[in-house]
């Protein structure tokens, strides 16, 4: 008896090649030549096994393993078969390792009960591989859609991704597209993207920049009931502002500017806080907005001088400070006049009139105490120095205020004295 067994090794789809001839004489075989190997997977190959003489035999098939020699391959190798009658076969090789050389041999159990066998050949698996374009996503804060390209030898990868309700991810082909949110929070976020195919594994890092939110003031001071604004500054998309006060202070929003009003103070003290939100539960910033109940009526008295910084002429201040009528009530025999120029004051927009001297008379110094925070010391009150009582005094540059926490009177002022052409500061602190 005489059967021919042709061998060829193939990986993915099958080559035209010429095929080995086997001279099988049962049970002994002789086999020469070996296979054709080409694209083959990571984890697996095909076997092709050609029989011309079917008839005879009942059983064909291959043994597959880690094994060098025939002996070993008989005695432990995996066992793929078919007992089909036909002249060709094919027979895959699968839960391979990549990157591994493999041995085989092919095996014909004839109809007489004997076995033939052909030489031991081999194939090796290709290297695994699994990559990703770009290897990791930098996105900025705002709302974008990237994709990821994902090469690998395997036949299929798929892609976990962790809870972030931030980031979603559609699969397409070799594509994966990544979809952000706006990151409205004031912290840099991270999530790791994990591949797999076949026995390889791989992590993506997608990491998003955050949004910054500043506002032009963080505290403002009201002594009544008014009215104010501040600016907004932020690369968000959207952002809101609520009050944490609303049956004092109210808010609202216009372009980049928020506008709060607050009602009278009933209470000696109150804090509210306007807070702008980005997106929805995204970074805040906020403005305290303090509040006093202040009766400015309280200025008038006396006033103890902390620190006087005389200026040429004037000599000290004292610390009296007296109502318009008080003054125009105020009789020589109250104070050593220098001359009377009371009759001026019906020109002059007042609330206070500073009363002062030294060893000679100095003239009397207007201010106005206005119901708005100093732009120079901050939960003040801003004064406005008004003139003295003499038209050779011009006052140049202002930056007096009143901090009701100390009772204090700060008049700091630069005025130019005509008579002379001299320009200077005078500067003094009154505490009641």
């Amino acid at each position: 008896m005489k059967t021919t067994i042709f061998l060829i090794a193939l990986a993915g789809t099958m080559i035209a090649c010429e095929a080995d001839k086997l001279d099988i004489t049962a049970p002994d075989v002789n086999v020469n030549g070996g296979p054709v190997e080409t694209s083959f997977t990571p984890t697996s190959a095909r076997v092709q096994v050609i029989i011309n003489t079917p008839d005879k035999v009942k059983e064909v098939g291959i043994l597959y393993g880690l094994q060098a020699d025939q002996a070993a391959l008989v005695a432990y190798g995996t066992v793929v078969s078919s007992t089909e009658k036909k002249s060709e076969y094919f027979f895959d090789v699968t839960d391979c390792e990549s990157a591994t050389k493999y041995s085989y041999v092919a095996y014909a159990l004839l109809e007489s009960g004997e076995t033939a066998y052909s030489v031991v050949r081999s194939f090796t698996t290709i290297a695994a591989e699994l990559s990703a374009t770009p290897s990791r996503l930098s996105l900025d804060a705002k709302a974008q859609t990237s994709s990821l390209a994902i090469s690998t030898t395997f036949d299929a990868w798929d892609f976990t991704v962790g809870s972030e309700e931030w980031l979603s991810c559609q699969k397409s082909g070799d594509l994966l597209t990544v979809t952000a949110q706006e990151n409205f929070t004031d912290e840099r976020r991270v999530a790791t993207l994990k591949f797999t195919a076949g026995s390889r594994t791989l992590s993506v890092a997608v990491t998003q920049e955050h949004r910054t939110v500043e506002l032009s003031r963080d505290t403002i001071f009201m002594n009544t009931g008014g009215s104010g604004s501040f600016t907004v500054t932020t690369d968000a998309s959207t952002w809101s502002v609520s009050s944490d006060a609303p049956s004092w202070l109210t808010c609202s929003k216009d372009g980049e500017t928020v506008n709060f009003e607050a009602s009278a103070p009933t209470e000696s003290y109150r804090l509210g806080h306007v807070t702008v939100t980005l997106g929805t539960n995204g970074a805040t910033a906020t403005v305290t907005v303090v509040q006093y109940l202040i009766d400015l009526s309280v200025l008038g008295g006396e006033y103890i001088p902390q620190i006087v910084e005389a200026s040429r002429d004037r000599g000290d201040f004292r610390g009296t400070v007296l109502t318009k009528e008080q003054y125009m009530n105020l009789t020589e025999a109250d104070f050593e006049w220098n001359w009377d120029r009371r009759g001026d004051f019906g020109s002059f927009d007042f609330d206070y009139i500073l009363q002062g001297g030294g060893a000679a008379w100095v003239y009397p110094l207007l201010f106005k105490v206005h119901n708005e925070e100093s732009p120079y010391a901050e939960d003040c009150l801003r004064v406005e120095v008004v003139a003295f009582l003499d038209p050779s005094n011009t006052i140049l540059t202002d930056q007096s205020y009143y901090d009701p926490k100390l009772r204090q009177i700060v008049l700091h002022f630069e005025l130019h004295e005509s008579w002379n052409d001299n320009i200077g500061w005078d500067k003094v602190y009154l505490r009641k």
